[in-house]
């Protein structure tokens, strides 16, 4: 049984695209609202992992200065809505130093 290229790419195509569907909207669902989780994310805790401070950041549209000292330093990248975590982690050691992170 031979099947065509023509029939293979129609074929990969139709699966592509019900396999995006699904995956947006499995995503949707699991996403809920972004600010209360990103809210929830600071409760004390007994943990070597602690959460200081969690804050959505709103989005910033892509910016082309006229001038620049590079070409590169004249655009400022867009960035999505986030939330910005800052925390840290003990370390095991009392003698070494703790981790922050962002």
């Amino acid at each position: 049984m031979q099947i065509s290229l023509r029939a293979c790419t129609c074929l990969a195509s139709l699966i592509a695209a019900t396999s995006l569907s699904t995956v947006e909207a499995m995503a949707a669902k699991m996403t809920g609202d972004p600010a209360a989780t990103c809210s929830d994310l600071i409760h004390p805790t007994d943990n070597v992992v602690r959460i200081d401070s969690a804050s959505m950041i709103a989005p910033t549209p892509l910016a082309v200065a006229e001038r620049g000292p590079t070409p590169a330093a004249r655009v400022a990248p867009a960035n999505p809505e986030f939330c910005k975590v800052l925390g840290r982690i003990a370390p095991s050691d009392p003698n070494a130093p703790r981790s922050n992170s962002r």
